[in-house]
């Protein structure tokens, strides 16, 4: 009978240290899942902040180049800026997968 009860002891050790293995294995599994999510949208979102920035800077741009008081040789130097400015953030639009805003996806629309 001894023998019998240290047997199952034995048995339910190994399960246990088992179910604790498999356990743990999975509880890395989705904090390892959950720590690339967190850092997928970190980086849409700091995505999305730069692609909104840019286009304040070309919004910017833009009106300088309106203004009837910004002389010629300003003008010169302001369109290759804006230019510079859109390629960049059509570059950074590419990277972002979830849906933009609709200023920024109007954007996008009519510059990449």
């Amino acid at each position: 009978m001894v023998d019998t009860v240290k047997a199952i002891a034995r048995i339910g050790a190994v399960v246990v240290a088992t179910a604790i293995a498999i356990g743990g294995w999975q509880l890395g599994w989705w904090l390892k899942t959950s720590a690339t999510n967190r850092n997928a949208v970190t980086y849409q979102h700091s995505s999305v902040a730069k692609l909104q920035n840019l286009i304040s800077q070309i919004d910017q741009v833009d009106s300088r180049l309106i203004d009837v008081n910004t002389s010629q040789s300003e003008k010169a130097t302001l369109t290759p800026q804006k230019s510079a400015l859109v390629n960049q953030a059509c570059g950074i639009s590419v990277g972002i997968t979830a849906p933009l805003p609709s200023t920024e996806a109007a954007f996008v629309a009519s510059n990449c």
